[in-house]
């Protein structure tokens, strides 16, 4: 289980990502409930700008401590599950674009899928997000995904999950759902729909209930 952060997280204390929200915690009780599995809850140092995964160096990184951890504690390959929350939530819808045989299943909260190259939209104050493509959302057709957010967030635009769903069901791909808060739902903080998404079990239940080999997925031979 891979959890990235958001930019608030970004820095050189390692106990950031887990102490900004009690999302780490829940997956890990629920982990530990279960009784086995590996979180993983990498992070990203401070910059200037709001970057943190879209920086190329922190992605080639993440894949080799992915690949590494996958080795050394022999994890199952059909079942490598991955969480975000805002800038890690844009991060794992491009992961799940780019290795989409490698995650068996994605929570996106509150983001959109980046892509380098790619304009950021948005008006000022009304968040910012980048339209998808017709190739990232038929890349993402076989992942079962489940993404949240809220309609009123003003740091992430929510047509950043909207228009990539759309897209999705629009090349018939089944695997993918939407939770869109209402309005004044999401409070004080209406960016961070996480705190919503996360405060039942039936997500995590979802989430782990996925499994590559119940469903017959293929390998495509993509590069890790």
């Amino acid at each position: 289980m891979i959890f990235l952060h958001g930019s608030g997280e970004r820095g050189f204390n390692n106990n950031m990502p887990l102490l900004a929200n009690d999302i780490p915690k829940k997956v890990y009780n629920y982990i530990k409930k279960m009784g086995a599995g590996v979180l993983v809850v990498p992070q990203t140092t401070w910059s200037a700008d709001m970057t943190g995964w879209f920086r190329s160096e922190f992605q080639e990184g993440l894949m080799q401590l992915i690949n590494k951890i996958i080795v050394e504690y022999s994890i199952n390959r059909n079942r490598v599950y991955l969480i975000g929350l805002s800038n890690g939530a844009s991060a794992s819808w491009y992961l799940a674009q780019k290795y989409p045989d490698l995650f068996t299943a994605v929570i996106p909260c509150s983001g959109y899928v980046y892509n380098e190259g790619k304009k950021f939209l948005g008006e000022k104050g009304q968040g910012r997000y980048m339209e998808p493509t017709d190739e990232e959302a038929k890349k993402l057709l076989n992942v079962p995904i489940w993404a949240f957010h809220a309609e009123d967030d003003p740091t992430v635009n929510v047509l950043g999950t909207k228009l990539i769903v759309e897209k999705i069901k629009k090349f018939e791909g089944n695997n993918v759902k939407e939770t869109i808060y209402p309005e004044g739902v999401v409070v004080p903080n209406p960016h961070a729909s996480w705190s919503l998404a996360f405060k039942e079990n039936n997500v995590l239940d979802w989430l782990f209930s996925q499994d590559k080999e119940k469903v017959g997925w293929t390998e495509n031979n993509y590069e890790y």
